[in-house]
């Protein structure tokens, strides 16, 4: 495989040093994807892939391996439709989901051939793709109402509706269902109204069995069902602290063999092949870079050679072709948002397919260092900090709390909004506080009811850290985020205004009792559980609510703020924003204020999402800045 190595590394030509020349435009950071979603076909000599030409426009495109013939299968309307989901059921037939406004439904792309325009099937609303049938390249499973049909795939799209194709009636309540390869097995899940799951089995002639339960804080995901019927691959924290992969038993009724685990991690990441109907690669995205188990035994040959063809960067298998001669691989870097190469594992031949913004280039980035934090109670927490590698130091630091709070976690991947902050001669600071996800139920827990309190002691813990670094300022230091990390921002210069000298927040949570008034929550009995669960009791608990709410503490702001909403937030209602804009006001306090008409929970729209991030820049230059000069290019 020295070929490989050899032609890999010619390909990806990494700089040796960053590059300092003039900034990269706000914009660029936010463009959506150039290409993306790419996937080998089966018999792999096709890929599939989502990209764009222009902002308003996606393609879905499809790609002829040998001849390097590129086909535009369907085109967006305008930027209120998008595409995703894309994957291929047969050797000529892909299918993705087109979303349009609040609705979406399947299509189909059939393709005929360079000389032919690729067959494009729309599928009525509620039908979705449910797994191919073995039987031959047209008959395959698709999901509409209660039931399962065999339909072809490119053929009318109301045979979903007619009852000589129904092949099963699910479960009630199922949310998910798989088949074996041999298409005699079936697997349903079905969510509880509590937030707990069923998992049933049936064979050909049986009714529908039920064969495992799990409560709503139990992790069980079935990934793929063996021809044998009863072995289920399945990712699962039942019994331990981390999710991990393993093989499970369906009529035995428990695990068999753990196909990958670790006491630290949770498996988060995992690539099934549906040509090869197998896990091609598992492995977890914490820590200071991601980890990748090969367990396809093609992929895991080719994948010293990889190793050695992009150094410094991660390389995963997304999927490999059914005779497993071609793979498809993704690389990135935390300076590199990253690309896809089609390999051919035979001649060691790479071919760049598209990067996801090639508009960028590494060499100008910033290196991001991952580090652990142990606090005094046992948790081992992850930090990255990015510090500029151009400008004079010392730095000022901005320190980006995630959302979530549960859950949700950093990587040590590409991050734009960290890449922007640094190329404007911030130095950056994302920490997986308790409660953060990727680590095991342990830490999860740890941050329920935890909101103004230890969580932001794990954060001002981890500010401490890293400004032990002598390249940054801690005399200016500035905290930003959305969501929980935008509650988390102005907690913060709450609490420590001598560490804190500004405040920035998207979509922050200012009041924790206002949290039970969201319309998606009121009226739902297990929605108010499971917020309590992660909050508090909005009786028992409600003066203590209050006195972590930045809205009742506005008194003691002491900072300048940046508070900024979407007005379609379904999540955090824009009355958050409001009430504490009327208390600052109250108090005669400094605050920006700014409000995006059409925006929900995050940004949809790509010029809100740059009007933001100008006005933050502006805003940090103001309060901590300026941020040092940039170097020209030696």
């Amino acid at each position: 495989m020295r070929r490989l190595a050899a032609l890999a590394c010619a390909l990806l030509a990494l700089p040796a040093a960053a590059f300092a020349g003039d900034p990269v435009p706000v914009a660029d950071f936010f463009r959506p994807y150039a290409f993306n979603d790419a996937r080998l076909s089966p018999d792999g000599k096709l890929a599939a892939a989502l990209n764009r030409r222009d902002a308003a426009h996606q393609y879905v495109s499809i790609i002829d391996l040998a001849t390097g013939t590129r086909t535009d299968a369907m085109v967006t309307a305008g930027e209120a439709e998008h595409f995703d989901e894309l994957q291929w059921v047969s050797d000529d037939t892909a299918v993705f989901t087109d979303y349009l406004g609040k609705g979406s439904h399947m299509v189909a792309v059939q393709w005929r051939g360079q000389d032919s325009k690729p067959r494009v099937t729309p599928w009525p609303e509620g039908v979705t793709f449910a797994d191919p049938q073995q039987m031959d390249d047209r008959r395959m499973l698709v999901g509409y109402g209660d039931s399962l049909y065999e339909v072809d795939i490119n053929g009318d799209p109301r045979q979903a509706e007619r009852e000589e194709n129904r092949r099963v009636k699910l479960p009630g309540g199922t949310v998910k269902y798989l088949q074996s390869g041999n298409g005699r097995y079936r697997i349903a899940v079905t969510q509880h109204a509590d937030g707990g799951h069923s998992y049933w089995w049936k064979a050909p002639v049986s009714d529908w069995i039920e064969f495992k339960r799990a409560a709503k804080d139990e992790t069980f995901n079935p990934v793929t069902l063996a021809d044998d019927g009863r072995t289920l691959t399945a990712v699962s924290d039942l019994d331990r602290d981390t999710r991990a992969l393993f093989l499970y038993d369906v009529a035995g009724g428990g695990f068999t063999r753990t196909l990958l685990a670790d006491p630290e991690r949770d498996v988060t990441y995992f690539r099934f092949d549906w040509s090869t109907r197998s896990v091609t690669a598992a492995g977890w995205d914490a820590g200071g870079s991601p980890h990748y188990e090969v367990l396809d035994p093609a992929a895991r040959d080719a994948t010293p050679a990889l190793a050695a063809a992009f150094p410094g960067m991660d390389v995963a298998p997304v999927n490999l072709s059914r005779d497993r001669k071609r793979m498809l691989l993704f690389v990135s870097s935390d300076r590199d948002p990253g690309g896809y190469y089609a390999l051919d594992l035979g001649t060691g031949k790479a071919e760049l397919l598209g990067k996801l913004m090639p508009w960028l280039d590494p060499a100008q980035f910033t290196p991001v260092q991952a580090s652990v934090l142990h606090t005094d109670d046992g948790f081992a927490l992850d930090y990255f900090l990015a510090v500029p590698t151009h400008g004079a130091g010392p730095y000022p630091l901005v320190v980006v709390p995630h959302g979530g709070p549960i859950g949700v976690f950093d990587t040590h991947g590409f991050d734009s909004e960290t890449q922007l902050l640094a190329s404007r001669g911030y130095a950056v600071l994302k920490v997986n506080y308790r409660g953060s996800g990727g680590s095991g139920g342990k830490l999860r827990e740890a941050g329920k009811h935890q909101w103004g309190r230890k969580i932001e002691d794990d954060i001002e813990a981890a500010v401490h850290a890293a400004l032990k670094d002598p390249r940054l300022d801690g005399e200016r230091v500035c905290i930003v985020g959305a969501s929980y990390g935008g509650y988390s921002a102005l907690m913060s210069v709450i609490r420590d205004p001598a560490l804190f000298k500004c405040a920035a927040s998207y979509a922050g949570v200012t009041d924790l009792t206002l949290m039970y008034a969201n319309t998606r929550v009121q009226f739902d009995r297990n929605a108010l559980d499971a917020l309590a669960d992660v909050i508090g009791d909005p009786a028992k608990d409600a003066e203590t609510l209050r006195a972590v709410s930045p809205a009742y503490l506005a008194q003691k702001i002491t900072r300048p703020v940046l508070i900024a909403q979407g007005l379609e937030d379904t999540r955090v209602d824009p009355e958050h924003a409001y009430r504490m804009k009327m208390m600052l006001d109250h108090y005669r306090k400094p605050y920006e204020f700014y409000t995006y008409q059409g925006e929900g929970h995050g940004f949809a729209g790509a010029a809100d999402e740059v009007d933001f991030y100008t006005r933050l820049l502006t805003f940090l230059g103001r309060q901590i800045g300026p941020a040092p000069a940039l170097a020209q290019a030696p």
